[in-house]
């Protein structure tokens, strides 16, 4: 594979922490080999916390290699004259903004116990609204057990649905649910990563754990990529040392 792109939270690494040091260690020798994609829901800052500034220091004579795809995809951050800069990007206007807050707010009300919430639920992203159930400071021993099985996001996701018909929702991490314009998900920062690359789909390899129909990775799947569902960044850097020994 020329490019093999992976989903951050809870397949590189547990919701919302840093990299392990032998993750970083395993990424920087992937990336002698190919190159390699970060996409997640998250906001650029969020990735640069968990990934960049977790890479050791080898790392540094590939980084021209590491593409950063924030808010499943609808910006891309890359790396060229020594610094990060911000290659595109498909910002939501305000109208949708608040059309999207008015909506999660709506979706909901009274589907949840709400009365311990770490932070604030709703986070404008620029290009992407992110619902975080539980606050967007939830440590991951409240995030866990929260809904293993998607079914309180699922039915929010249903309402959403109605009141949102020109937005793409997605679920991810352990409690979110990531919105951003009408078929702009993860398969749409894929494609066009790969345009921006020169490279067919035959040629992306794609790793995470929410390939499942609903799922914001589940676009991987749709897009006919060679994929792995993986259940925890243990799994996922299993198959990354085995790449590299092939």
């Amino acid at each position: 594979m020329a490019l093999i792109i992976i989903d951050l939270d809870n397949t590189l690494a547990p919701s919302k922490e840093a990299i392990a040091p032998s993750m970083g260690e395993a990424l920087t020798t992937l990336l002698r080999h190919a190159d390699v994609g970060v996409i997640t829901g998250g906001k650029w800052e969020q990735c640069k916390k968990q990934v960049i500034d977790r890479l050791p220091e080898e790392a540094s004579s590939y980084l021209h290699k590491l593409h950063i795809m924030p808010t499943c995809g609808t910006r891309l951050h890359s790396y060229s004259d020594n610094e990060w800069k911000e290659t595109y990007a498909e910002y939501l206007d305000e109208e949708e903004k608040v059309l999207i807050r008015q909506a999660l707010v709506e979706s909901m009300h009274g589907m949840y116990d709400t009365s311990v919430l770490y932070g604030e639920i709703i986070e404008d992203r620029g290009s992407q609204i992110t619902f975080s159930a539980l606050g967007q400071s939830a440590p991951t021993h409240a995030k866990e057990p929260f809904d293993p099985d998607q079914k309180i996001r699922h039915a929010i996701v249903e309402k959403l649905i109605t009141k949102l018909p020109n937005h793409e929702m997605r679920i991810g991490g352990a409690t979110s649910i990531d919105i951003t314009k009408k078929g702009m998900d993860k398969g749409y920062g894929i494609k066009r990563l790969a345009g921006h690359l020169s490279l067919s789909l035959d040629e992306i390899g794609f790793v995470g754990d929410a390939i499942f129909e609903g799922g914001n990775d589940y676009p991987a799947h749709q897009l006919g990529l060679q994929y792995v569902k993986v259940a925890n960044p243990e799994e996922t850097e299993k198959h990354i040392r085995s790449w590299i020994l092939v």
